[in-house]
């Protein structure tokens, strides 16, 4: 009899925390499509009754919390409540990338200003030592690069691989961004661990006018 009782307890403690792992996983893909879809009145009824859900991870692929997918999503209103909730702007996902790489990815401006004047390091590198600049340098969007750097970004910091803000800029063709960088002081002649030089990089993209950009800038000397 008393055997049969704790197995009856057990099932029922089995069927209990199943049910109580279904609706937490039910609660969190509730929260993530209200992030997606910018549904404030939803995101912060789910924050007010589970504040946990600040801290969970809603895209496993990439280890992204609620700020990650606020700030992939575009929704500045959504990650002001975040971040006033207590998300870091420094949170960083499985590849070591944070909101403000994301939005600096992104090109969304407002989202990185808003980002950098709560906390956002603008320094901070992933897992292979990129960095916000670089990533908005690789995109192309001046306007980022600007605020970035108005906000003590470094202009030459290297990768892993040695790669610059400028190689990036330069091999993919973003002639703005790299006069940008170059009147911030970046420095024509660096080369990657390859040995790649910036010149290089934009030859063999096909980037004619950066070239010839960057070969006045080393015939000059600046």
């Amino acid at each position: 009899m008393i055997r049969k009782t704790l197995t009856i307890l057990s099932l029922i403690g089995l069927l209990l925390s199943t049910a109580l792992i279904h609706g937490c996983r039910r609660e969190v893909k509730d929260f993530a499509s209200a992030i997606r879809a910018g549904d404030l009145e939803t995101i912060q009824q789910l924050v007010q009754a589970n504040p946990e859900l600040l801290d969970t991870i809603v895209f496993e692929g990439g280890g992204w919390l609620p700020i990650h997918l606020a700030v992939n999503a575009g929704h500045l209103v959504v990650v002001k409540f975040l971040i006033a909730k207590g998300a870091s702007p420094n949170a960083r996902n499985k590849t070591g990338t944070t909101p403000l790489s994301n939005a600096a990815m992104d090109g969304r401006t407002d989202i990185v200003e808003f980002l950098i004047a709560n906390g956002g390091r603008v320094n901070t590198r992933n897992v292979i030592g990129g960095t916000p600049l670089q990533a908005a340098a690789l995109e192309g969007h001046v306007q980022v690069v600007r605020l970035l750097l108005a906000n003590g970004a470094k202009v030459g910091a290297k990768d892993r691989s040695g790669v610059t803000p400028l190689h990036l800029a330069a091999g993919h063709g973003h002639i703005q961004v790299v006069k940008l960088l170059l009147a911030n002081g970046a420095k024509v002649g660096a080369k990657d661990k390859s040995g790649i030089s910036l010149l290089q990089q934009a030859v063999d993209g096909g980037h004619t006018e950066v070239a010839a950009l960057l070969r006045r800038h080393q015939e000059s000397g600046e």
